[in-house]
């Protein structure tokens, strides 16, 4: 409408500006009128935002895509030519028939995601990528040109694109010799002294001899074992070892015979990784007396293999293992993680054992007490004794306090008999998990944490009558459950580990995070963050943890080979762990030999698509493309033009 006005406007400014005052030549009247006219056009195309439509007509060819994988497992070569040649010299027929029908053609390369680096392949984020680019409406189907050996954790989602998947299947025969190992099975996580199975997926292509396959631990040589590969491709090797020391082990197997002139010699190794802990949690119980209260709960602990436990007697001070005087500086070995003290009422420590004792909690050890109160433990304790000596009998309750803790909620206190007692009086800092059923409700169950450790007093003895109302297993799982409790240390509700102790160069690394609250339910309610250290303790990445149901984890990629160490925190708790990792010279591309026809059948399958063998490619037809006539409208706002700002302006 506003473009009717253009010639009023100008025959209104012509008249306004034909005679001027001063009078001005021909040549100023026109540039004056023109000016004029751009300056009162301009404002009307400002004030009535015209724009300016009209229709055009195209053509909608269906589109194809071909996804070409250039990863580093592409290079490697099949009877003296690589995987990448021998499909790129499949598509120029194909590319053909699809565009004398009409289709359109669109090549992508793919390793990890579009143009993505070479170190490995992933569908998944290649196909995300491909959405982000293209309307996937408009394609017609995908040609995959790939060895089938991607890095994705998972590709069910793949039946979602709606999309077929086309897929190729070269005719070649391998013809040439290879030894290798598929991966290596073990738990990531071993006890010193006690026996590890390590076993070892290895093959033998075109190779019917025997070959050794030998066990490293920190590059040392353990043992061998010679493999008859005479009957059988795939075979399986087992080794026992004994890991001495904790911390984290290298280890690696090692595939190899005499022949010269073998296809891949970088699948001949395969690296990990086991993190070493110490056999047995070491718990040693003192006592002043030797009776049933210390029997059972003897047996209760024994219960666990994993355990060492020893009962120690105090004699005015001294201390013995049967017999056999003992140093109390003994009682703390390494792989102590709790103390036991049941005093019968002549349990004495002198200054410098409560000094080592008071240190150990310190330290993050457990400490359990029971029995007569020790007036120099009340500060671990977080009580005090009464005046009165005398025992008293009496049952106990549970308060709310204790449902905070799983330990106590396993069992009802009510099946607890009558057990003798002693008063103590709590301390601001005591918390208060069970009470005797007495006019003053005094305390029979007192918690605290004492620095990094945690202390568990009970004032009572004779708590082995329990399991003759209520049999060994609940009395024996109390125990047991308290003396894990208190062995752990506190660090244990916030631990990180990562799903592998070791990797390939190009493997996603996987860390995890499991946080418990008070209550010993997963804490949701953090905000952890991850620092990641190499070798020389340069920091090479932080973010922070995402939570998904049960866990915070996070995700790394493309870490060069090195060995890391990592920090996660929550500054909100401040609670902190530490773990570590490799990352091996080996790189996952490398050991992708030949192509994984069974996953390109999956996905073809999956998608709807087909796959296409090598000698039918040349016979290979499509229906001629319907190409979609289409009318569309397009529309310029004349408004927005720089032009017209700047006309105005001018």
């Amino acid at each position: 409408m506003s473009l009717l006005l253009i010639v009023p406007v100008i025959v209104l400014v012509y008249l306004y500006y034909k005679n001027t005052v001063p009078s001005l030549s021909k040549k100023g009247k026109f540039v004056l009128i023109t000016l004029r006219s751009a300056a009162f056009l301009t404002l009307l195309i400002l004030l009535f935002n015209p724009i300016i439509g009209f229709w055009q007509n195209r053509s909608l060819r269906p589109e194809v895509i071909f996804l070409v994988d250039n990863s580093y497992s592409m290079d490697l070569t099949i009877n003296e030519k690589s995987k990448g040649e021998l499909l790129n010299s499949i598509t120029p027929s194909l590319r053909n028939e699809l565009k004398n029908n009409n289709y359109n053609v669109t090549k992508y390369y793919f390793a990890n995601g579009i143009e993505g680096t070479r170190n490995s392949s992933n569908l998944s984020r290649t196909l995300q990528d491909l959405a982000e680019r293209k309307n996937l409406g408009v394609i017609d189907r995908i040609f995959l040109f790939s060895d089938g050996w991607f890095s994705d954790e998972q590709l069910q989602s793949i039946s979602r694109l709606r999309v077929p998947i086309w897929t190729v299947q070269p005719n070649y025969i391998e013809e040439s010799i290879d030894l290798g190992i598929n991966r290596l099975r073990y738990s990531p996580t071993a006890y010193a002294e006690d026996e590890t199975e390590i076993i070892a997926d290895v093959f033998a292509d075109g190779f019917q001899e025997r070959a050794d396959v030998s066990l490293f631990v920190d590059g040392i040589l353990q043992r061998s074992h010679s493999i008859d590969f005479s009957t059988e491709r795939n075979q399986q090797v087992s080794f026992l070892h004994i890991f001495n020391n904790p911390g984290l082990s290298k280890i690696s197997v090692l595939i190899e015979s005499e022949i010269e002139h073998e296809t891949n010699l970088a699948n001949n190794t395969y690296p990990g990784a086991i993190r070493v802990i110490d056999k047995r949690t070491g718990i040693y119980l003192i006592t002043d007396k030797l009776n049933w209260d210390v029997g059972f709960i003897n047996r209760a602990l024994r219960r666990d293999d994993r355990r060492d436990v020893q009962i120690l007697t105090s004699d005015r001070g001294n201390l013995y293992s049967g017999k056999d005087a003992v140093s109390f500086d003994d009682v703390f070995q390494d792989h102590l993680q709790l103390i036991i003290l049941v005093n019968y009422g002549s349990l004495i420590l002198n200054s410098d054992q409560l000094t080592r004792l008071r240190r150990f909690v310190t330290n993050s050890g457990g400490l359990l007490v029971m029995g007569k109160p020790l007036d120099e433990l009340a500060e671990l304790t977080a009580t005090s004794s009464s005046n009165l000596d005398n025992r008293f009998r009496n049952t106990i309750f549970f308060t709310s306090e204790s449902t905070n803790y799983r330990t106590f909620s396993n069992f009802r206190a009510a099946s607890i008999p009558p057990i003798e007692y002693y008063y103590v009086s709590p301390q601001v800092e005591a918390i208060i998990l069970g009470r005797f059923n007495n006019e003053e409700n005094s305390p029979a169950v007192i918690y605290n944490v004492y620095q990094q450790g945690r202390v568990l007093y009970m004032p009572f003895v004779n708590l082995w009558r329990w399991q003759l109302h209520e049999g060994d297993s609940t009395y024996g799982t109390f125990i047991d459950n308290i003396s894990s409790w208190l062995a752990n240390p506190s660090g244990m509700d916030f631990v990180a580990q990562s799903d592998k102790n070791s990797y390939l160069k190009g493997e996603v690394i996987t860390i995890k995070l499991t946080a418990y609250d008070e209550t010993m339910s997963i804490d949701s309610s953090l905000h952890p963050s991850i620092k990641i250290f190499s070798s020389d303790q340069s920091q090479v990445l932080i973010d922070y943890m995402t939570f998904d149901s049960q866990a915070y984890s996070s995700k790394i990629e493309a870490l060069p080979p090195d060995s890391y160490t990592f920090n996660v925190s929550d500054e909100a708790s401040g609670k902190t762990t530490n773990g570590k990792f490799l990352v091996s010279e080996l790189d996952t591309e490398s050991r992708n030999r030949g192509f994984n026809l069974p996953l390109l059948a999956y996905i073809s399958r999956q998608t709807g698509g087909s796959i296409i063998p090598e000698g039918e490619v040349e016979s290979f037809r499509v229906s001629i493309a319907t190409v979609l006539n289409e009318k569309i409208r397009l529309e310029f706002p004349i408004y927005r033009h720089w032009l017209t700002i700047s006309l105005f302006l001018i």
